[in-house]
């Protein structure tokens, strides 16, 4: 039997599964209206099953977040990464579409699929930091307020006569 989720881990399930409903919903109305021809519309399903199947993955594993996360912990770390590459490229395609790189000739349709790609990646990012190992908090404090005898346990053995 499992351990009931401590808050943190609560929220992060509830809003993942909140995400993942709402990309699904959004991407099944706007997807066939966007323009994309047939083979571009194959990775436009493809990439959307993707990240709303990153947002079922990460609600399942949100099990593996503690309730007390240092500030600097690895899962912070990997939200920052993938937080930053995303900004990173919407500013980038916000550059594509105002024409500064008219001779890419990309539409609006694939814009849209490359900024899916930007959030598939933050996903990536979340769920490499929700599987990352952690140290167990609980055994370093146990650890340390064990006093073992550098020696060991010696045992005596009786030799027969």
């Amino acid at each position: 039997m499992s351990k009931p989720l401590h808050t943190t881990a609560k929220y992060l399930r509830a809003g993942m599964f909140i995400l993942g409903g709402t990309l699904a919903v959004l991407g099944i109305l706007k997807l066939p209206g966007i323009g994309l021809s047939g083979d571009r519309m194959i990775i436009g399903w493809l990439v959307l099953a993707t990240v709303v199947g990153q947002c079922v993955l990460a609600g399942f594993l949100a099990r593996l977040l503690r309730e007390k996360e240092p500030i600097f912990s690895i899962f912070t770390l990997w939200g920052a990464l993938g937080t930053t590459v995303f900004c990173w490229v919407v500013y980038s395609l916000n550059d594509m579409t105002a024409g500064k790189f008219h001779t890419l000739g990309l539409t609006p349709a694939e814009v849209y699929l490359l900024t899916l790609m930007g959030v598939s990646f933050q996903l990536t990012c979340i769920l490499l930091g929700l599987v990352w190992p952690k140290p167990d908090i609980r055994s370093e404090e146990i650890d340390d307020s064990i006093d073992v005898d550098e020696g060991g346990i010696e045992e005596e053995l009786e030799e027969p006569e």
